[in-house]
């Protein structure tokens, strides 16, 4: 490294000491209490250097570019954003003849800018440490980039001593600990790094994690020789499972396994190292074999580890699906999450093999997973609701979970009134599956809630129909459970028309009375009239021959108009009601003038969808 003088047209030789002396005078000037017009610049200075110095085309394409910012300290002070975008992209496509003078600029413009520059710090870093990956053989790029980073420590060191936990995890894919650590003995590596993270602060599980990424990557992305003893030592704290041989006899270890910190703290860093590792393109194939031998330690983790084990697998699953991977190998993790669940048939590895069926590609066939967690276990009717919510939205419900669903209803006992779990659970499946429609359309057999199975009689279905429609029979029940049966009867199969119509058309009557003796104002009159024109849907939907059927129209009309102002949504119900019955019957006393503008709105064919999901939920 050298400097140009121009009177002399000669080029001295700096020592590196020298280099940051004649740096070091410059920066101590920006403490001068003078005026910026009189500070010279180190960016203009160092950009006029390497003018006379580079005459390579990227070099001079870049000055070209920021000639106009860097007339004085002001001006560069005022674009630094635009001279930073430029010297970002020049340094990505930076030569080994352009990246010394690039890089060079970079510790200038830091000299200059300070605390404003260390915003783009981490960005930088990131760009100069691909470059020092890339160009490790070249030596003159080497020393440019090294050079620049001891440059922007130096200058900037103020901003980052008040930020060391971030300039920690920065640096330590640079610092070489690889070599070293793989040294350590497998039985002291991770009490070493256990005890670094209890007693320093800034040493966290991340922090952790990288050096344990560094340990255990190749160059080949795949992992390195040593990481097979690392692994299987770390998943034996995590599950306090046996510990490989050879290392049997450590009582270190042994006094490890039994801390439930420890375990998470293996757990945490294990899961870090892989993400850090994911980054730097580790293979598919390499992050599998971990999924695997992971799951392989179900048929021996205690009960007491067994969280931390699914916790551990639902990361890993994680991780798959962030690299793109996980439908490569969604057979084989069926059947690891298979074999775990007949071992562990609990909940919370139950709700990993629904998140795990939400991510599988169309192609997958999810029914032997679902069938075996709420078929083939004993969960309450709770816990089998809780995970059936997840999967509602799932492209492929009503081929693949429809008949799941219909065991799993089918298996209750019906001596007991339907619980509001189960019953809302319907209601929103239906309102997520087939959402109300513009149209009223007649029952259908290929519905979302078909009961129709070989392996029940009659009299099953029959009986679990009326379970399920019960509370509109019962005039003690609320009416979120009336509204809730309303909205599912229209789906059910096999269903007795002739039966349910009497039912309706009662409730109809009686629901009218009940709004009548109710404020306008008040929420029990938007719910009850919500249920009310669930009631009409049901029984067109059920009945589509249907003429005859009560209804009071002027009620309805001038409850509706006056709220169209006020509650948007109650007047968009009460217009429902009269809308579908229009369709049916000519209905007398109405309001055309000023009811139909009300119908053909925007803001109405909006808040006519929006009725049950708000009385729903």
């Amino acid at each position: 490294m050298g400097t140009f003088h121009r009177s002399e047209n000669t080029f001295h030789f700096l020592k590196y000491k020298e280099q940051i002396k004649q740096k070091v005078r410059i920066s101590n000037r920006r403490n001068d209490l003078i005026d910026d017009d009189t500070l010279d610049s180190y960016f203009a200075l160092t950009l006029e250097n390497w003018t006379h110095l580079n005459k390579s085309c990227a070099f001079a394409e870049f000055r070209s570019i920021i000639a106009p910012y860097v007339l004085s300290l002001k001006l560069i002070i005022l674009h630094k954003d635009e001279i930073l975008v430029n010297l970002r992209d020049f340094l990505l496509n930076s030569d080994e003849l352009s990246a010394g003078p690039i890089l060079d600029l970079l510790c200038a413009l830091s000299c200059d800018l300070r605390e404003d520059f260390y915003p783009y710090f981490g960005e930088f870093f990131e760009i100069i440490k691909n470059i020092i990956i890339k160009d490790n053989q070249d030596a003159d790029v080497l020393n440019y980039a090294f050079n620049c980073l001891s440059h922007l420590i130096y200058f900037l060191h103020r901003f980052i001593s008040k930020d060391i936990k971030n300039f920690l995890n920065l640096f330590v894919p640079l610092l070489c600990m690889a070599f070293v650590m793989r040294k350590i003995p497998t039985q002291r590596l991770f009490s070493l790094l256990y005890k670094l993270n209890q007693e320093q602060e800034l040493i966290s599980c991340n922090f952790c994690g990288t050096i344990l990424a560094e340990i255990l990557s190749s160059p080949d992305g795949n992992f390195h020789s040593s990481s097979v003893e690392i692994f299987h030592v770390l998943l034996a704290l995590i599950t306090k499972t046996d510990i490989p041989e050879g290392l049997q006899s450590n009582q270190s270890l042994l006094e490890m396994q039994e801390n439930d910190d420890i375990a998470l703290f293996c757990k945490n860093i294990l899961i870090s190292s892989l993400q850090t590792l994911g980054n730097r393109k580790l293979n598919a194939e390499a992050l599998f074999t971990i999924c695997k031998l992971t799951f392989s330690y179900f048929s021996h983790t205690p009960d007491s580890r067994f969280l931390i084990l699914v916790s551990c697998c639902d990361e890993l699953i994680g991780l798959m699906q962030d690299k793109h991977c996980l439908h490569q190998y969604e057979v084989n993790i069926e059947k690891f999450l298979f074999e775990s669940f007949s071992k562990h048939p609990k909940i919370q590895l139950a709700e990993l093999i629904v998140k795990f069926l939400n991510l599988a590609s169309n192609h997958f066939n999810p029914s032997r997973l679902m069938s075996s967690v709420l078929i083939g276990s004993d969960f309450t009717s709770v816990q089998q609701i809780s995970l059936m919510e997840p999967i509602v939205r799932h492209r492929s419900f009503e081929k693949d979970f429809t008949q799941i669903l219909s065991d799993v209803i089918l298996r209750r006992d019906t001596n007991e009134p339907i619980d509001d779990v189960t019953l809302t659970f319907l209601a929103k499946l239906v309102l997520i599956r087939q959402p109300p429609s513009s149209s009223v359309k007649p029952l259908s057999p290929l519905i979302c809630l078909s009961l129709a199975s070989g392996h029940y009689t009659p009299e099953v279905l029959h009986k679990i129909v009326n379970w399920i429609i019960q509370p509109l029979s019962e005039s003690t029940i609320s009416v979120d459970r009336k509204l809730c049966s309303s909205i599912i009867l229209p789906h059910l199969s096999p269903l007795s028309v002739n039966e349910v119509r009497p039912i309706i058309t009662g409730e109809i009557q009686s629901t009218f009375s009940h709004l009548k003796e109710l404020d306008l104002n008040t929420e029990d009159f938007t719910k009850s009239a919500s249920y009310l024109c669930s009631l009409y849907e049901a029984l067109f939907s059920c009945d589509e021959s249907i003429t005859e059927f009560y209804i009071d129209v002027p009620f309805l009309q001038e409850a509706a108009l006056s709220k169209r102002y006020d509650n948007l949504e109650l007047c968009a119900i009460l217009l429902r009601i009269i809308e579908i019955s229009g369709r049916k019957v000519e209905l007398s006393g109405l309001k055309a003038d000023t009811i139909i503008p009300i119908l053909l709105s925007p803001s109405h064919t909006v808040g006519q969808f929006n009725f049950v999901y708000f009385a729903v939920s």
